[in-house]
């Protein structure tokens, strides 16, 4: 697998409403691109945070643990995160995290 710091390649950035950045990133193993996410940093002083807004990992690659390392690596990088996971899977990777930064926020 990739090292942890070369995973993620930010591959858009744009601001968008209610004081938030939305950041779009590929997944990365050994500069293949093997899946991505995007989230939503929200700015709001009331309630500062950030939604991973949806993950993908191309289903050759998938139980790897390549969704898990960026969903981790997304909360080293960003601090406390939301889940709105929109599929079983993604609510099954999101179980399997089980970390206390990682929060259901009861969407999806």
């Amino acid at each position: 697998m990739a090292e942890r710091d070369n995973m993620l390649r930010e591959i858009k950035s744009y601001f968008g409403q209610n004081n938030a950045t939305n950041k779009v990133f590929d997944i990365l193993e050994n500069g293949i691109v093997v899946g991505g996410l995007s989230i939503c940093i929200y700015d709001d002083d009331e309630e500062p945070g950030t939604l991973i807004d949806y993950i993908n990992v191309d289903e050759q690659y998938r139980n790897r643990g390549y969704g898990s390392r960026a969903i981790m690596e997304i909360a080293d990088q960003y601090g406390p995160c939301y889940l709105a996971p929109d599929n079983e899977d993604a609510r099954r990777l999101y179980e399997r995290l089980g970390e206390e930064d990682l929060e259901d926020d009861g969407w999806g």
